[in-house]
């Protein structure tokens, strides 16, 4: 069995000094007009959420293959009413408890769609901001050619992203929002942020059953008998 991993982020900042600081550093210097200064400020806090000097976790989305089971972990959200999402105070906690999870789960394989280089270093920095120091050796879920720990479907295709590719093998969901829209959402509509992770999630589920096949598992961690989970 394998557990499929999802991360989205917001913008996030530290101070008025480091948001000032963010905006310096990545301004467009050539800029004249106000409202083209404006647009391009809106851009880089927008663009903030992609990094994690910058941005912080909203969720995190675990699903598990063969069981169809999917867990959310959301950051300060006040409905959680559905027994299979958990809320946080903060993102520490969020963190703790999804490292958690994946110690626990150590014998399934973790898949992502472009986890390596992005969801897994991401929680990894966040996890240092916060300090908080997960039970793993976080090296062997990054490396680029580990693929029994952690596989990366993402690394498997030149182009395209996960749209793209679940479009052309038929993978595709109902759900149509826009992930660039997501890290603004998050503050109006966080619903729609945590249903287009469990999209996300059921779509790297089907592209990774394609694949699979194509990149077998040599060290059998975990048997093929195995039903469940463990939170």
């Amino acid at each position: 069995m394998a557990l499929i991993i999802d991360i989205e982020t917001t913008s996030w900042f530290k101070s008025d000094e480091h948001k000032e600081l963010t905006i310096r550093e990545n301004q467009h210097k050539g800029l004249k007009d106000p409202e083209k200064i404006a647009e391009n400020h809106r851009k880089i806090i927008q663009g903030a959420a992609l990094s994690p000097y910058t941005g912080q976790i909203t969720c995190i989305g675990l699903r598990w293959t063969s069981v169809g089971e999917t867990i959310i972990h959301a950051n300060n959200y006040s409905k959680a009413e559905d027994a299979l999402l958990f809320t946080y105070a903060n993102e520490k906690n969020l963190l703790k408890a999804v490292w958690d999870t994946i110690l626990k789960n150590e014998e399934d394989r973790l898949v992502s769609w472009y986890g390596k280089g992005f969801d897994l270093p991401f929680m990894f920095i966040r996890s240092l901001i916060n300090e908080v120091n997960p039970e793993i050796d976080y090296m062997q879920f990054i490396h680029p050619y580990q693929h029994d720990i952690h596989l990366d479907i993402k690394s498997l295709f030149d182009k395209g992203s996960l749209k793209e590719v679940a479009y052309v093998l038929d993978c595709r969901t109902e759900n149509e929002t826009d992930g660039s829209e997501l890290p603004e959402l998050w503050w109006k509509d966080p619903d729609a942020v945590i249903n287009k992770c469990k999209s996300d999630l059921i779509q790297t589920e089907q592209i990774y059953e394609r694949v699979k096949l194509w990149i077998p598992q040599r060290l059998q961690m975990s048997s093929s008998s195995k039903t469940d989970i463990t939170i």
